[in-house]
């Protein structure tokens, strides 16, 4: 029965991920905690902890590896198992891999951004001709403005039609 809990929590856990990603590991790292299923629980943490260190903030990743990190390697003497001190550096080891790994997706050229990172445009600039998806080039450069068009230039009469 708990394994069928576990794998549902999982699921609907992973669902979410891209929603609410610092919930989504908490979520999972309580299963984790509660369940001694590592091998059912053991991929969906790191999966969750690669997804909140690609798109959460860089406070939220750190804290998450760290609570991933002592939860992972905690959990084998938490349920009275006799785990020793290489079982533990691995599990801190395949962690901090998987936080690596986020942090090279995280900033790698070309990602495209979602809406609630820094830097990314507003809802009032999307709709201008230079900030829409196909004036964009791959690595994020702009292409110069189309001919007659002047950039960061505001009149009265700009949003006007005629």
């Amino acid at each position: 029965m708990f394994q069928v809990l576990a794998l549902a929590e999982n699921a609907v856990a992973l669902a979410l991920c891209r929603r609410k990603p610092v919930g989504a590991l908490a979520g999972i790292l309580v299963v984790h905690l509660a369940v001694d299923l590592e091998w059912m629980t053991g991929l969906p943490v790191l999966l969750a902890l690669l997804n909140l260190v690609v798109f959460g903030s860089r406070r939220a990743a750190a804290l998450g590896a760290c609570a991933a990190a002592v939860t992972v390697v905690c959990m084998p003497y938490l349920h009275g198992e006799h785990a020793t001190v290489a079982e533990g550096l691995v599990r801190a080891a395949v962690t901090g891999c998987t936080v690596a790994v986020g942090g090279y997706l995280r900033a790698r050229p070309g990602r495209v951004r979602t809406a609630e990172q820094p830097g990314t445009v507003g809802p009032a600039l999307r709709q201008h001709p230079c900030c829409r998806p196909e004036a964009m080039t791959v690595l994020g450069a702009r292409r110069p403005p189309p001919e007659g068009h002047r950039v960061g230039v505001i009149t009265e009469d700009s949003g006007k039609r005629g």
